[in-house]
């Protein structure tokens, strides 16, 4: 139980990180994004056990977004031809 409490805390803080990361660059969909903020601040803010449930089902929905939206995707090409001599 005395580890419970700054596990959550890290678990949270890892969690609204992440989320605003891939917000900022385009990795995963808003919806999920938005959903792991939320985790995110209800898990730093929680006097139960309720948001640290939520925590692995985030963390299965970004994987999964993660994965299909890299599915079918190679690198992107360059857009600058290298120089002649």
């Amino acid at each position: 139980m005395v580890l419970a409490v700054p596990a959550a805390l890290a678990g949270g803080l890892a969690v609204w990180l992440l989320a605003g990361l891939s917000a900022r660059n385009s990795t995963l969909p808003r919806w999920i994004t938005t959903f792991g903020r939320v985790v995110g601040v209800a898990q730093l803010f929680a006097f139960y056990s309720l948001p640290m449930m939520l925590l692995p089902l985030w963390t299965l929905i970004a994987a999964l977004g993660m994965r299909s939206s890299s599915a079918g995707k190679g690198p992107e090409p360059s857009t600058t031809a290298p120089a002649r001599r």
